[in-house]
């Protein structure tokens, strides 16, 4: 079982590491063992660029914080998350998502506004020609009014409402599906038998130009490509699973978007990502280490006042086959506090 050296509350101390404390969004190998090498390959060059943010982060969180896991913890948390957002930035979370929520919230109802991170969010697509986190084909120029962007096969009947989708696909015929780049056959085939093949387009074709020739898109909470939607002003519909979507890396800011007109929903984002207490941290800000600050501070402040008053006594520890020093571990004291995200 790993050390971890932390820096908490003013003590300096060696404490058992998380299970993937270690992992790190710089390191290639990491990315082969989550997503395979043929999909870590796909990874767009310009979240390279994301190291001195990972680097403050890390150095700047309270508590242990682990790229890229699944929030699965209680208001009183033990642990932030991070990944890549929106191209040119990270997004730190708590490792509840109810504190999440209440951290972009926040972030609205304050008048506190930092770096212009939407503005530079859009921008990018200026600079390295595409809005697409991997690399994908381009394809024949879209003509597509209405594109639905769904999430990857591990994780689309968690959180797309299928019911949903299908009154989309019903209602909107100039609506077509751009799946996930990392979705497999079982997935496209069964939408191609819902829907037609003639409108699910390949995973491996660009996202960026869809979105582009769009006039509105669905999505649900697992996306970037909503988001950006958001961002250009164009209207966006939920086909979320509603009891699920909530666990979604992105869904703090999705939530207060819903049913929202495009000028008050581009309005509400911008207002989000320029707060620093969203958690939101664009590589160009130059002020990146007080706004890194300023939201842990916040985060913290919002586990301190969900401390239970009375404690619920934990499960007790399962057995293990763990032997003397020397020997092979068994199951690790704190599996379970952190799963990995695996956003596909």
């Amino acid at each position: 079982m790993d050390d971890f050296a932390e820096h908490y509350e003013g003590h300096h101390m060696v404490t058992v590491a998380p299970p993937f404390a270690r992992e790190l969004l710089v390191d290639a190998a990491i990315h082969d063992k989550k997503i395979g090498p043929e999909f870590a390959a796909m990874r767009g060059a310009h979240l390279t660029q994301l190291r001195p943010v990972e680097e403050i982060v890390r150095a700047a969180a309270p508590l242990p914080a682990s790229y890229d896991v699944n929030r699965s913890q209680p208001p009183y948390f033990s642990e932030f998350t991070y990944t890549e957002f929106l191209g040119s930035g990270l997004l730190v979370s708590p490792m509840s998502a109810e504190v999440s929520a209440r951290l972009v919230q926040k972030a609205l109802d304050s008048s506190n506004q930092g770096f212009d991170a939407a503005s530079a969010i859009l921008a990018q697509r200026h600079q390295r020609g595409t809005l697409d986190k991997y690399k994908l084909n381009e394809g024949p120029t879209p003509t597509a009014k209405a594109v639905a962007f769904l999430p990857g096969s591990n994780i689309f009947r968690d959180m797309v409402s299928f019911e949903a989708l299908s009154r989309a696909m019903h209602d909107d015929d100039e609506l077509v599906i751009k799946p996930h780049p990392f979705s497999d056959d079982g997935l496209i085939g069964h939408l191609c038998q819902s829907f037609g093949h003639h409108r699910v387009v390949q995973p491996n074709t660009s996202g960026d130009a869809y979105l582009m020739a769009a006039e509105r898109v669905y999505a649900c909470t697992t996306t970037e490509m909503g988001l950006y939607a958001v961002l250009m002003g164009k209207p966006v519909f939920n086909v979320g699973n509603f009891f699920h979507e909530g666990r979604a890396a992105y869904s703090a800011f999705y939530r207060p978007l819903w049913g929202k007109s495009p000028t008050d929903a581009k309005a509400l984002l911008t207002h989000a990502l320029n707060s620093p207490f969203s958690g939101f941290m664009h590589k160009d800000d130059p002020d990146l280490e007080d706004r890194a600050a300023t939201y842990f501070g916040a985060a913290m402040d919002f586990r301190a006042h969900f401390k239970p008053m009375i404690p619920i006594a934990p499960p007790p520890p399962s057995e293990t086959k763990q032997g003397p020093p020397g020997q092979q571990p068994g199951r690790p004291m704190n599996v379970g506090a952190s799963m990995p995200m695996r956003r596909l």
